[in-house]
């Protein structure tokens, strides 16, 4: 029997080895089998840690689920205020920013230049809940959300902790007055926030009577027949288009029609927001009287929408807004008045019947 542990070659047959030399064989191939076995082993459990590493970076750069937000787009003296008011009353948990684009005035931006695109990215990180502080004030005013926070934590002067609060929210309701519907697009087809866009429109002659009597209103796209008819026929065109394309995320409202069954209208709207009526709201519309504060809510919805009729001058507000916007009156079904004693008769009713935007 040879005397060496391991001889110089590797005979051609193992079946010439002696007992003690395929022992010898046998245990160097367990040895480096073990030794492959644990490189692998070591190599894997490095690989499989990257390998968890990266799914844990890439889930905390991933949005889990977009944030909702609720826009909703008119115009001044078309019920924003009452609107805005009842929705915010639609759940404790909504964080409210009223009119996010305030500081471009009474100018609506509706055409593709730089300015819009500016107010469009700022509505943007309004809706992602990016704030600076110098608008804390403005939201705290208005958000009964930050208010009540403010008291119990002092969140109201920090933007950060504002922001943090928004982002927290059940909802995130913004009223938006200076932009063209045109511009709710880029936010239905944005992937940030789950967008959900609200159009309401009154009757034109109700919006001119009211803009008449305010000195503010001193702007081409606030009171200019021709230019703010033209807007609308506009608006009506892209709520056309966004009805047939986005049914579930845009909404419709005719003020006029809400105020003449706002139960109704209360009920279509919190439906369309996955929302249940609260008594709130309820207790809103319940209101018998007309109030002489153009911006109170708390009124009789019917009546006030009728006032108008009273107070326009039919040769100067009426036959006007008539001549101008007489297409979009078509589109949105309201009665066309051929004399002052029709426009003052309230037992002949404004809406004549439903809109239609399916033209």
């Amino acid at each position: 029997m040879s005397t060496q542990m391991f001889p110089r070659r590797v005979p051609k047959s193992l079946c010439s080895l002696s007992k003690p030399e395929k022992r010898c064989y046998l245990l160097l191939f367990i040895v480096l089998l073990n030794i492959a076995g644990l490189s692998l082993l070591s190599h894997g459990a490095k690989g499989g840690t990257r390998g968890r590493q990266a799914r844990a970076d890439d889930a905390s750069r991933a949005v889990v689920f977009p944030k909702k937000a609720v826009v909703l787009f008119t115009r001044w003296r078309s019920g924003s205020t009452f609107m805005g008011e009842l929705m915010k009353m639609a759940d404790r948990g909504i964080f409210y920013s009223y009119e996010p684009l305030s500081e471009y005035g009474p100018h609506v931006l509706y055409e593709n230049i730089e300015e819009t695109h500016m107010a469009v990215e700022e509505l943007k990180n309004v809706l992602r809940c990016q704030f600076d502080s110098s608008e804390v004030d403005e939201i705290l005013e208005t958000n009964p959300l930050l208010r009540e926070a403010c008291e119990t934590s002092g969140l109201c002067k920090n933007a950060n902790k504002t922001g943090e609060l928004c982002k927290k929210a059940s909802l995130h309701v913004a009223k938006v007055l200076r932009l063209g519907l045109r511009w709710a697009r880029p936010l239905l087809e944005w992937e940030d926030v789950d967008v959900k866009v609200i159009y309401m429109v009154r009757d034109p002659r109700a919006v001119f009577s009211s803009r008449a009597r305010v000195p503010w209103c001193s702007t081409p796209t606030c009171n200019d027949l021709q230019t703010v008819c033209s807007m609308l026929t506009d608006d009506l065109e892209e709520a056309s288009f966004l009805q047939r394309y986005y049914p579930n995320r845009f909404h419709f409202i005719l003020y006029d029609q809400f105020c003449q069954t706002p139960f109704a209208g209360l009920r279509d709207l919190m439906t369309f927001l996955g929302l249940p009526v609260t008594r709130d709201q309820e207790r809103i519309l319940q209101t018998k009287l007309p109030s002489t504060d153009p911006l109170s809510i708390y009124k009789n919805s019917t009546a006030q929408a009728q006032l108008w009729r009273e107070k326009s001058s039919f040769p100067k507000i009426v036959v006007p807004v008539q001549r101008w916007c007489w297409d979009s009156l078509e589109t949105l079904g309201l009665r066309v008045f051929y004399s002052e004693k029709d426009l003052v008769d309230l037992s002949l009713p404004v809406v004549l019947r439903p809109v239609d935007l399916s033209g």
